[in-house]
């Protein structure tokens, strides 16, 4: 059974389930359309002697096999529901019979007296007829097509089934099998497809992941299996995953050293004793952090257009050049690295300065006591005092920037020519971006690598800084 077809390029990928209930994908390059020949049934359906005939020659179970023979498109009905004047509600073919009328509520007025059936197709009897020129208050304006296929009638192992002039059935071998008649009839079900094949086909599960994981960093030769470079993860050239990782390490370093710089800069202003309108200043510098982020990249991508942009404007009051942001692969990380680092600072702001402020003044005056200057006292002071809270936090963002989303994708989309893709917007387009094929698998195994370098880095991290040093000593 034919549960989905993904295709990439030439290479049609079918998710298929085996007579056994084995699960799994097989792959054809590309798939012969007569392999998909064999039919079966979700439900119990009715088989008609003829298409258009409303006599019935027998029911076929669920899970009953059939061969298509026809399936003619060009004799389908679309049917409308529709509601008379008087209250019946049913359905009606629009071919050669219904004019249609559109005003406020769409309506149907009959040229020729019709008949209203309780289901498409003039099925389940007839409910009511409408004489000619009644106008019909439309239930459902769109057309429900109505399709009959024919088929044929096959035993388990595919052989189709024939019977002889009594309706008994002629096995394979039995004299005058090859004279006698198909088993057929017509369909108003949409059968499921059943994939065969001319050869074994494989269903890929373990080996099918592995070589996901393996395509992530290497290029191979799909028939020798010979190395041809790095992997790409997504289909440009500038998408393997060493340029990956170098932009996201440079994304993620650039972003934690300015979060903190900035961020200590605000908290020891703010935190200076005396200091008036302390809280409105505060309540100022966190709207960036409170705001949604989906909020101000999107305000922000527009201050970055090369002809309107409020940035480029500024750089023409002060006479320089305007740039295109957004088009070039150095002013785009710019861009995205300077909106992110504008939102990051608040955050390091607020917990700094709760973190300076639990540090008591004895300690200063003790050190200038000492005669330690300003630096001094910044540094064998604030630095050793505040650590338990600056470790943490930096840990926290060195996670949430290498995995920050928002930004890259909703101002550049990783543009322009994979210059500002970090690794996890990369896995997005993997499997979802317009470079990326809706490589499912893919991308599933390349967000484990991501899981795999993240709780590499947390765990040499938290053990050399000693950021839960007080938890697990505890």
């Amino acid at each position: 059974v034919v549960r989905d077809d993904t295709r990439s390029e030439a290479t049609i990928w079918y998710q298929v389930e085996t007579l056994d209930g084995t699960k799994g994908w097989l792959v054809t390059n590309p798939i012969n359309q007569a392999e998909v020949e064999v039919l079966t049934f979700g439900d119990d359906v009715v088989l008609y002697e003829d298409f258009g005939s409303a006599t019935e020659i027998g029911t076929l179970p669920a899970d009953q096999r059939a061969r298509l023979v026809e399936r003619n498109s060009s004799a389908d009905q679309h049917w409308t529901q529709i509601l008379t004047s008087d209250g019946v509600q049913g359905w009606t073919t629009t071919e050669g019979t219904i004019t249609r009328n559109f005003t406020v509520n769409p309506k149907l007025e009959a040229e020729n007296g019709v008949s209203l059936y309780a289901e498409p197709g003039a099925l389940g009897g007839e409910v009511g007829t409408v004489p000619v020129g009644q106008r019909l208050n439309v239930i459902d304006a769109t057309p429900t097509p109505f399709r009959r296929s024919h088929v044929v009638l096959l035993t388990a192992d595919g052989t189709p089934i024939r019977v002889d002039d009594t309706g008994k059935i002629v096995e394979p071998g039995d004299e005058g099998y090859a004279t006698a008649f198909l088993l057929d009839g017509w369909l108003d079900d949409e059968p499921q497809k059943v994939a065969t094949t001319e050869r074994d086909p494989v269903l890929y599960s373990l080996d099918y992941g592995w070589d996901n994981f393996k395509r992530v960093f290497v290029k191979t030769d799909a028939k020798t299996g010979d190395v041809q470079g790095w992997g790409r993860l997504l289909l440009t050239q500038n998408s393997t995953f060493p340029r990956m990782m170098r932009t996201t390490l440079a994304w993620t370093s650039l972003n934690v050293l300015f979060h903190l710089i900035f961020g200590m800069i605000l908290a020891l202003l703010l935190n200076r004793p005396g200091m008036k309108f302390r809280g409105i200043y505060r309540a100022i510098l966190i709207l960036p952090w409170a705001i949604p982020q989906t909020i101000i990249a999107l305000a922000w991508k527009g201050e970055f257009h090369s002809t309107y942009g409020f940035v480029n404007i500024m750089l023409k009051n002060f006479g320089l050049e305007p740039v295109n942001w957004l088009f070039s692969a150095t002013p785009a990380f710019a861009a995205v690295t300077f909106v992110n680092i504008w939102l990051g600072i608040p955050f390091y702001m607020v917990t700094l300065l709760g973190g300076l402020q639990s540090i008591a003044g004895e300690y200063y005056e003790a050190a200038e006591i000492d005669g330690a200057n300003g630096f001094q006292r910044f540094r064998h002071v604030t630095i050793p005092l505040i650590r338990p809270v600056a470790v943490p936090v930096l840990t926290l963002d060195v996670i949430w920037t290498f995995n920050n989303f928002n930004v890259i994708y909703l101002i550049s989309e990783g543009g322009p020519n994979e210059s500002t893709n970090i690794m996890v917007t990369a896995l997005y387009n993997a499997a979802f971006g317009r470079n990326g094929a809706f490589q499912l698998g893919f991308a599933a195994a390349f967000s484990l690598v991501i899981f795999a370098v993240l709780f590499l880095f947390a765990s040499v991290w938290v053990t050399s800084s000693g950021a839960l040093k007080g938890v697990y000593e505890s």
